[in-house]
């Protein structure tokens, strides 16, 4: 090599010429040969930088093995029971760059990703496209938790986004998660037999021979004188409207148990109320049929008698106690559903309703005092325990049911609320309108009142229940349609 002024020799790896002075940069330059770096020697960093610029330039269906000429790794089988063989969803063609791992997920809430919720490019993969009316190829996956007790169902398009999501929370078809079903709809609820609609049939036939059958008999012995009230005693003996009241409790939970298997999760509440209420009245005859069966005990020495509880009175305790077994069934659908909850006002204002309409029938008249809510001190008639018992049963759930029920601020304890308040809502209309021969009211009648009317209190209390309950339906209704 030499200068390109003077055409002086240059050594290799000189800067200048040496006679003229001329730059020689370019031409003797050290040009040797570059060190080979190998995969398998070179630093960490270096090789993770180039992974990831393979990555950034890869094809977003391209391979991802370190062989540039091999096929697609193909994703395993969902954990859940798809079908094998089925295929995997894709990106649109045109994904934009991730800008990182090209092998993307983002974990669904409540659970663990599977292996087949990863899918090449995009930078919103799990976004829903609601807008979409072309009917396009599905491919259904399932994913089932360890325990067995939820499974999701998503099905992609061809486009490699969300079309279709269900989420099946302990087998409940009515917990549908924002998903987006054919043209935009949710799809129709379809019957589903539940242990709920079983007991709710025992429990209605169990009131039904109960109304219809004996409930107790007392009869004294030939030419014995009884200063006691003797004969058969049936439901409605000790109350005209007491038959109707039960009938009503009782198809109250059928319908409820019915609505609950079709997916309304307000059916189950209903049902569940509605049993509650049942076993209040159940307490309370249970406590009226023993006032004679006490007064002839104790005068059983002057007046022998055959005393005798029959199968109504029995299946009427039945009937109470499968009344319960309804409401503890009915917990089931006590969940959240997609429409939400109450207003919390409009709850608080029906709970105190409530709260008025079972403490009324607690207000002593007359002579006797508070304590004429549970014993006959002050009340000038002796009358057995169970009596007292029944009577603070039937207002102690009636009260259960309208104030938990409405502080749930859902639409199961909504339900609870209506079903827990119809028995006695019709037992204290009718009563205070006299529309049947001797109705009596919730909790029988006031400590030491003289007639079977309701106090004031009673009424105003759940004309107010009814009131707010009637609004809260409304809203629930307004906030469906939403």
């Amino acid at each position: 090599m030499q200068c390109p002024s003077c055409a002086t020799a240059a050594r290799p790896g000189q800067k200048f010429c040496m006679e003229c002075g001329a730059s020689l940069r370019g031409v003797a330059d050290d040009t040797g040969e570059v060190p080979t770096i190998r995969a398998d020697t070179a630093p960490r960093g270096v090789q993770e930088e180039v992974t990831r610029a393979m990555g950034r330039v890869a094809s977003p269906n391209g391979p991802l093995d370190d062989d540039p000429g091999s096929a697609p790794r193909p994703l395993p089988p969902p954990a859940g029971g798809a079908a094998a063989g089925a295929p995997r969803p894709s990106a649109p063609a045109s994904a934009p760059d991730p800008g990182g791992d090209p092998l993307l997920w983002r974990e669904q809430p409540g659970r663990a990703p599977s292996t087949e919720e990863r899918f090449y490019g995009g930078a919103e993969p799990w976004s829903r496209d609601p807008s979409a009316t072309t009917r396009m190829p599905r491919t259904e996956s399932r994913t089932s938790d360890p325990a067995g007790a939820s499974e999701t169902t998503q099905t992609y398009g061809a486009s490699g986004v969300i079309t279709d999501e269900r989420e099946y929370a302990g087998g409940d078809t009515d917990a549908w998660r924002d998903g987006w079903a054919d043209g935009g709809q949710h799809p129709s609820r379809t019957f589903r037999f539940r242990v709920l609609f079983v007991v709710a049939v025992l429990a209605a036939a169990a009131t039904v021979v109960g109304v219809l059958s004996d409930l107790i008999s007392i009869l004294p012995q030939p030419g014995v004188t009884a200063p006691f009230d003797t004969g058969t005693w049936m439901v409605n003996d000790f109350g005209t409207n007491n038959t109707v009241a039960a009938l009503l409790a009782a198809s109250v939970i059928v319908v409820g148990a019915v609505l609950w298997c079709f997916g309304f999760r307000w059916g189950a509440g209903l049902a569940g109320g509605a049993g509650l209420a049942l076993a209040g009245w159940a307490a309370l005859i249970t406590g009226l049929a023993e006032w004679p069966i006490f007064d002839a005990e104790r005068a059983a020495a002057a007046a022998p008698s055959a005393i005798s509880r029959d199968l109504g009175y029995w299946s009427v305790i039945v009937a109470g106690g499968l009344g319960v077994a309804v409401f503890l069934t009915s917990l089931a659908g006590s969940g959240r559903d997609r429409q939400g909850g109450l207003d919390p006002w409009i709850a608080a204002l029906g709970a105190a309703a409530f709260l008025v309409a079972a403490g009324g029938p607690l207000i002593p008249l007359g002579t006797a005092d508070f304590s004429g809510n549970y014993s006959s001190d002050t009340l000038g008639v002796e009358l057995p325990q169970i009596f007292f018992i029944g009577r603070l049963i039937q207002l102690g759930l009636l009260a259960f049911t309208g104030i938990v029920g409405l502080l749930l601020v859902r639409r199961f304890g909504l339900g609870m609320a209506i079903g827990g308040a119809l028995a006695a809502g019709y037992m204290l209309a009718t009563a205070a309108t006299d529309q049947t021969a001797t109705p009596i009211g919730p909790g029988f009648t006031n400590p030491g009142a003289v007639t079977l009317d309701p106090h004031g209190v009673t009424v105003v209390g759940f004309a107010l229940a009814g009131f707010f309950g009637l609004v809260a339906v409304v809203m629930a209704l307004l906030d469906s349609e939403r």
